[in-house]
């Protein structure tokens, strides 16, 4: 954060989960009251498209979750993201950007630190644009053959 802070970033902490048992909520309240002033808290649950639109207008992203790397990607924007079940590696292959993968060990935070400091962005933006129309093919791919039909209603009387 202190990274992002002196290059001027505006920093948007947001939580994924906010239950009352489980919560990333309370660590992000605890970063965020120990985090400069250019650090902005979401204390509430957003929606998918307003989180879309959170990433449309990042110009970076870091995060533990698939779905928000996703929706990062898909918008074209350089998301460090980090891998704790292998999902991402294959994800970013796609994209020609392994770099911008981290293993989520102790002291992960200087190697994101350098990922900051020591990347070509427009390079990164520019592999991202130029594979995301194959990407977002072999997404649609998922769901050639699948009918849209409804299921056929039961001739039973009940």
């Amino acid at each position: 954060l202190e990274t992002l802070a002196s290059r001027n970033f505006q920093i948007i902490l947001l939580p994924h989960v906010i239950r009352k048992t489980d919560s990333d909520l309370d660590a992000l309240r605890a970063i965020s009251t120990a985090a400069s002033d250019h650090t902005a808290l979401i204390d509430y649950t957003l929606m998918p498209s307003q989180v879309r639109w959170l990433a449309a207008r990042a110009h970076l992203i870091i995060t533990g979750r698939m779905h928000l790397a996703i929706m990062g990607l898909n918008m074209g924007c350089p998301t460090i993201a980090l891998s704790t079940v292998g999902k991402v590696e294959g994800l970013y292959d796609l994209f020609d950007v392994p770099e911008l993968v981290v293993q989520p060990n102790l002291g992960y935070g200087t190697e994101v630190t350098s990922i900051i400091a020591d990347l070509d962005w427009n390079d990164i933006r520019e592999r991202i644009a130029a594979r995301l129309p194959a990407v977002r093919e072999l997404s649609r791919a998922n769901f050639e053959g699948l009918s849209l039909q409804e299921a056929p209603v039961s001739s039973r009387s009940e």
